[in-house]
């Protein structure tokens, strides 16, 4: 993507985001960073929640979902049934010079905020326009999926699933989710004997601490160690949810109470659904990840975790056999030595000398041929 274009594109996402855009479509067409020139741009798959162009996910784009108002709204959506309203603890001054330097920091003044931020990994640090920048934003969508919380963001539920979900979201507002504080281990506080929950070590005076709420006033971590209990990530902008006495991110959160399906990405309230690959579907969503067909009650190949039609998979990973140089399909019998391939059949797997067959028979490999004996094997180097 060229200046010109870049800047046209961020034109129309600033004028996007006043209008109140959804944010899948305020990012249309940005570049792909994983693909770059082979995808044509992002264009939301209208239920996978992938990049329909190169099969890529949302955030291994160039989309600036952190600075969209569709995120924020949807982080304060998270909290919209909490009583308690946040009180600014940031002058104005030091909000200016923090937003200046940080793409986030917590409702703290200046000088703990920064001290909060030099007690991270120095790569999870989210200093704009640094990796640390990108991690924030790839945990924003990971860990606290626009889909988990809003029914809009979700692909033809019924009635039935609505009011499911609806109850899911109310239940985990209210008991589960939470936004962590930042509090200074000051030396008079030395008595307390704080230790962090999840490394056990103690916190030293002068060092920060994160509290949950949720947990109690006796329990509190290291900045870095403030994780998710399941995938262990830094929780972004300290959003944590509370269960069975640890936390987690929201996504992993919603999976000890509900399935999700793997094809798109959603949580599944359905009473019915599918269990293939050691994952959970939709019904209605195990397709083929090429070209969308249903797959329920058909044969299938897997591929890289993704499930294809035959047709599909043919055309796109079939193998070609080292004898007769045609591919070989995918319900085909064949076999495989090395990098090597061939169709399961005493027409191409035989001898490269004597042409015997060597299906079911052991075969002696040498310079990218097979053979039935060492005394073929000599038979092809004599000629």
């Amino acid at each position: 993507m060229d200046p010109a274009q870049r800047k046209r594109l961020e034109s129309v996402r600033k004028a996007a985001v006043k209008q109140g855009v959804l944010f899948h479509d305020v990012d249309a067409g940005a570049p792909c960073l994983k693909c770059g020139d082979a995808c044509v741009g992002f264009e939301l798959h209208y239920w996978r929640k992938i990049c329909k162009n190169c099969r890529c996910k949302r955030e291994e784009h160039d989309i600036k979902a952190e600075e969209n108002a569709e995120t924020k709204r949807m982080i304060k959506n998270l909290f919209s049934d909490n009583p308690s309203p946040v009180v600014p603890r940031k002058t104005e001054q030091e909000t200016i010079e923090l937003d200046a330097r940080f793409a986030w920091t917590p409702n703290v003044g200046k000088d703990l905020a920064v001290k909060y931020m030099e007690a991270l990994p120095e790569d999870k640090v989210p200093v704009k326009g640094t990796d640390g920048q990108k991690y924030r934003r790839d945990q924003l969508f990971n860990q606290l999926p626009v889909h988990d919380n809003d029914v809009t963001q979700c692909d033809n539920l019924t009635d039935a699933e609505r009011e499911q979900m609806h109850e899911f979201v109310l239940k985990r507002k209210k008991t589960a989710i939470g936004r962590a504080s930042v509090k200074d281990r000051r030396p008079m506080m030395e008595s307390d004997g704080w230790t962090c929950a999840e490394c056990r070590k103690g916190l030293e005076s002068g060092s920060v601490a994160v509290f949950a709420d949720r947990a109690g006033d006796d329990r509190c971590w290291h900045p870095g160690c403030f994780v998710c209990s399941k995938c262990k990530e830094l929780l972004v902008d300290l959003i944590y949810f509370w269960h069975g006495d640890k936390l987690y991110c929201g996504r992993h959160h919603a999976e000890l109470v509900k399935p999700r399906c793997a094809a798109c990405d959603e949580l599944i309230f359905s009473k019915e659904y599918t269990r293939a690959e050691d994952k959970n579907w939709h019904l209605r969503h195990f397709c083929c990840f090429e070209c969308d067909v249903q797959l329920g009650g058909k044969r299938y190949v897997s591929h890289e975790n993704h499930p294809y039609c035959l047709d599909c998979f043919d055309r796109r990973f079939s193998k070609v056999c080292q004898s007769c140089g045609n591919a070989i399909p995918a319900d085909a019998p064949h076999l495989t030595h090395g990098e090597q391939n061939w169709h399961g059949t005493e027409q191409c797997f035989r001898c490269s000398q004597c042409s015997k067959s060597l299906v079911g028979q052991k075969f002696l490999p040498k310079n990218g041929k097979i053979f039935c004996s060492k005394a073929c094997w000599k038979k092809s180097n004599d000629r």
